[in-house]
């Protein structure tokens, strides 16, 4: 696997941009890397899979949610050079914890496990990028948990736009309803925290759309 698209997006990823460019090579371009292409609505991985590989996006968007998946759960998107299957790459639990699933037409590129584990353990500072990246995981979880279990509406719903936005855009696909089933708030206290998040500017409105123009000040709002 040599291909220059597929180089560029892995070295764009803070694990690879690092790494000596001979471990990229002997361990991850290999046979065994390869590109699998979805179609939207298509599931890339789920508990049922159980082959640990590592995935990045190449091209298009994927949907990521629990493996309790239920209409109301929340979704994050994962889109063009994001990775997954990093957290239980050392796991005893060989089983998936998510389902994901392609939004778009989506290409993944799949490193196999072994393989990746080989790459961090010839490479001091992928290894350490890999522990940053699972601490950062770690932090994020945890600050979400304390959001969606004791925030208000507004900061759920500040956090829910952070983690769903391109660009600084929020494409909206759900309904009023659905959304705040996902946020687990009433309809009300919803239209609410939408106004107040307009009224402080952190968000435009802009029909369906969602504009962001600081996400750092969305993602602290109090």
């Amino acid at each position: 696997m040599t291909d220059k698209k597929v180089l560029s997006c892995i070295l764009e990823n803070s694990i690879f941009s690092s790494a000596d460019p001979n471990n990229i090579y002997k361990y991850i371009c290999t046979p065994t890397t390869e590109i699998t292409r979805y179609s939207g609505g298509e599931i890339i991985v789920s508990p049922q899979s159980l082959q640990k590989r590592i995935g990045i996006v190449l091209s298009g968007s994927a949907l990521v949610s629990p493996a309790s998946y239920s209409e109301n759960a929340m979704l994050r998107i994962i889109e063009r050079n994001d990775m997954f299957g990093i957290s239980n790459l050392f796991s005893d639990n060989d089983f998936f914890p998510s389902v994901i699933t392609a939004k778009t037409s989506t290409e993944i590129i799949f490193i196999d496990g072994q393989d990746f584990k080989s790459f961090l353990y010839s490479d001091p500072s992928a290894m350490a990028e890999y522990l940053k990246t699972l601490n950062k995981k770690i932090i994020y979880l945890n600050r979400k948990i304390s959001t969606l279990t004791a925030g208000t509406a507004e900061k759920k719903l500040a956090f829910f736009l952070c983690e769903n936005e391109h660009n600084g855009v929020y494409a909206s696909t759900a309904s009023i309803s659905s959304l705040a089933n996902m946020l687990n708030v009433g309809r009300a206290s919803l239209y609410r925290a939408f106004d107040t998040l307009t009224n402080e500017g952190l968000i435009i409105k802009a029909g369906k759309n969602i504009l962001i123009p600081d996400k750092n000040a969305l993602l602290n709002y109090n």
